[in-house]
């Protein structure tokens, strides 16, 4: 425990990049990229500087989601192909007389923009959480994120004596929070993230076992789906997830 301790003390908490929830939506590509272009992305997205503008390595890719160099390039490739995002990719040639990479992806700038998109912590890749999961749980993770919401009511139902409710006190508390939740079906998910209703169970074990979601028992589910105003929940026969904010665990 101590040396888990120690390891998530190195982990950046605070860095994030903005997903536009657009790219998740069906008419956009996501659920068409390769799945080389979906591990990777993210690791670009955590990289961005202030303008946008990032400078990582296909090995340094590689090494944080979990693939070849062969693998990375390949899904830079896609990228660019795809345009996804509005990403920009040129290669130059550095001080050192080597080429690489240089990314720029366009960021929502101002209160309506960010409304649009979710946040993509660092602490996801830091942690190893996101190399350790396969390509189909690679998939699902952010459309997971695109339909996790959260929701005072529920978190009173199970429990929680933090004052969400009052409007000074959420400004400062909504940051802070440990989880979002996702009610969405399975079929939508699967639809979503581009990957078969099949696959969709093992990724679900996955990104559980990478402590990036976590399934409520049916104990809470009840509750949740037993109080009053706790509208758009469902019965407490149907799965509902906690999508946790920043892993609880690390793998480095």
């Amino acid at each position: 425990m101590a040396t888990q301790d120690r390891l998530l003390e190195t982990i950046n908490y605070t860095n994030f990049f903005w997903f536009n929830h657009s790219l998740i939506n069906p008419t956009k590509s996501w659920k068409h990229l390769s799945s080389a272009a979906k591990s990777i992305f993210p690791a670009i997205g955590i990289h961005l500087n202030a303008k946008g503008k990032c400078f990582p390595s296909l090995k340094r890719l590689a090494q944080l989601s979990g693939v070849s160099e062969k693998t990375a390039w390949t899904g830079v490739h896609d990228l660019d192909f795809a345009k996804f995002g509005g990403i920009e990719i040129e290669t130059i040639i550095n001080r050192q007389g080597y080429s690489q990479h240089r990314y720029f992806l366009p960021q929502p700038r101002g209160i309506l923009e960010r409304n649009t998109a979710f946040q993509f912590f660092r602490s996801v890749i830091d942690g190893g959480n996101w190399a350790s999961i396969g390509h189909s749980a690679r998939a699902l993770y952010p459309a997971i994120k695109h339909f996790s919401i959260f929701n005072i009511d529920a978190m009173e139902a199970l429990g929680s004596k933090i004052e969400y409710r009052d409007p000074e006190n959420f400004k400062d508390l909504y940051p802070h929070r440990e989880f979002d939740f996702c009610v969405v079906g399975f079929p939508l998910l699967a639809d979503f993230a581009g990957i078969s209703i099949r696959s969709l169970g093992t990724a679900l074990k996955e990104l559980e076992a990478a402590h990036l979601i976590e399934e409520f028992s049916y104990e809470d589910r009840y509750s949740i789906s037993a109080r009053y105003d706790c509208k758009g929940f469902p019965r407490p026969e149907v799965p509902i997830y906690k999508v946790f904010i920043h892993p609880p665990c690390c793998f480095v």
